[in-house]
């Protein structure tokens, strides 16, 4: 059986490679951490919600799906947060404090800015699970060395995403959406 090369991401690191099974497990045991504190649906108790992320940080790594998945995606999600921290960087040299910029997020007049950051870690992960599974030849099929992608081509599921995520209907449905909401945001602004 050949081994199969995988795809180069921005932030390629060969020493990286060994760690493929602890990264998920830290991933998901991390934010599954944050996610159980912050919205508190277990109460107070840190040992419940530390006892829940280990486990599900545990069943991540019984699904090489899942764990593919969010190896292809975490150099997305480092770029995408290296690209924040900019942004918060440049606002906060023209002036602006910590308390406007946490306005931002929190307000209602710019609710769309939490749209775009939502909307963009969806297309990270679907793109990324789009990616794995036609790898694998689609949903539930194994892989095999005649259908991995070889050279950094895309393999037909993973052309057939993007050219629905970027269908002009698609778009043009993006579009209108987006007029939408900031219409509405304008219109509940003006009334108060």
């Amino acid at each position: 059986m050949e081994k199969v090369d995988k795809m180069a991401t921005p932030l390629d690191l060969g020493i990286l490679q060994h760690f493929e099974m602890l990264w998920p497990f830290l991933f998901v045991t991390t934010v599954m951490f944050g996610v159980l504190s912050y919205g508190k649906l277990f109460g107070d108790n840190k040992a419940v919600h530390a006892l829940l992320s280990v486990l599900l940080g545990i069943m991540v790594l019984f699904s090489p799906v899942a764990v593919e998945t969010i190896n292809r995606a975490a150099p997305w999600f480092i770029v995408l947060f290296v690209f924040f921290m900019f942004a918060i960087v440049s606002f906060k040299i023209f002036g602006v404090t910590d308390e406007n910029i946490l306005w931002v997020f929190k307000s209602k007049d710019y609710g769309y800015v939490n749209l775009w950051i939502i909307a963009l870690i969806l297309i990270i992960t679907l793109g990324s699970l789009s990616s794995v599974l036609s790898e694998r030849g689609g949903i539930g099929k194994p892989i095999s060395t005649s259908q991995a992608t070889e050279g950094g081509e895309f393999s037909e599921q993973e052309a057939d995403f993007w050219a629905t995520l970027f269908h002009p209907k698609v778009l043009g449905m993006a579009l209108i959406l987006l007029i939408a909401t900031f219409t509405v945001q304008r219109l509940s602004a003006s009334s108060n």
